[in-house]
């Protein structure tokens, strides 16, 4: 690799570090995480514990893990994606608190906005992938 393929590289990892600094900066600040209150955590729970993408019964109660197999029915919120992840996380290391989600969240995050800027920056150049860096986050 040449020289200025290497400094172009090193800005876009710059980007996503940035990126990842701007995504931890409300817990660094404030103390917490903007959104702690987070359906999908929810449904990951429950997903990995009953195995069932569910958190209300029919008349619109908030269930628990072990009544959601028997009772749920089927959420219609929230990304399934992100909740699948978050369950296989869950499954891997336990429950985790508020705190370790978030710091996970924002490495996942990071590491999409890597994969997506990599991607961006063969395909268009250095230029757009900069733009579409900061654009992202």
């Amino acid at each position: 690799m040449t020289k200025s393929k290497i400094l172009k590289v090193f800005f876009l990892l710059f980007a996503v570090l940035f990126a990842a600094v701007v995504w931890y900066s409300p817990f660094l600040f404030k103390g917490y995480v903007p959104d702690a209150a987070n359906d999908q955590l929810v449904l990951a729970k429950n997903l990995q514990k009953a195995g069932k993408y569910s958190m209300y019964n029919d008349k619109g109660v908030l269930l628990s893990s072990g009544e959601v197999a028997l009772n749920g029915e089927m959420s219609t919120i929230g990304n399934r994606l992100t909740a699948g992840l978050y369950s296989k996380i869950l499954g891997y290391m336990g429950q985790l608190d508020i705190n370790d989600f978030m710091v996970v969240s924002v490495i996942i995050n990071s590491l999409t906005l890597l994969v997506l800027v990599f991607l961006v920056y063969y395909l268009l150049g250095t230029k757009i992938a900069l733009m579409f860096s900061f654009e992202l986050f």
